[in-house]
């Protein structure tokens, strides 16, 4: 995501806030709509972000990922996504969420991360 940045995010109480600006040179094609390959990396972050908060900063992989889309983003427009972790287990973390751009769904994502150990 270094490349595909900047990403910001910040923590509201239990609640993860993430989101980019939509550049076009840098996340889109020539007629200005968001790639969906950075759609989808975006989730992965999000997502396994959310997961990496409520595992107190425990190194995480994602198992699985799915992202299901819904509409395009522009170029210009800010992209979004609170996380939410649907069931959390000592072994794998389930979470969800929705990829806006302003309040139009861009994308519905879920997966399921684990923790891993050094």
């Amino acid at each position: 995501m270094k490349r595909n940045g900047p990403i910001w995010y910040r923590l509201r109480g239990n609640r993860l806030d993430v989101g980019f600006l939509a550049v076009a040179e840098i996340h889109g094609n020539n007629l200005g709509v968001i790639h969906g390959g950075m759609i989808a990396s975006f989730a992965d972050f999000a997502l396994g972000h959310a997961v990496w908060y409520a595992h107190i900063r425990t190194p995480i992989v994602t198992i699985h990922l799915d992202v299901n889309f819904v509409s395009a983003a522009m170029a210009g427009e800010w992209i979004s996504c609170t996380p939410e972790i649907v069931m959390q287990a000592r072994l794998v973390s389930f979470v969800r969420g929705d990829i806006m751009a302003g309040v139009c769904v861009v994308a519905t994502t879920s997966g399921v991360w684990k923790p891993i150990r050094s």
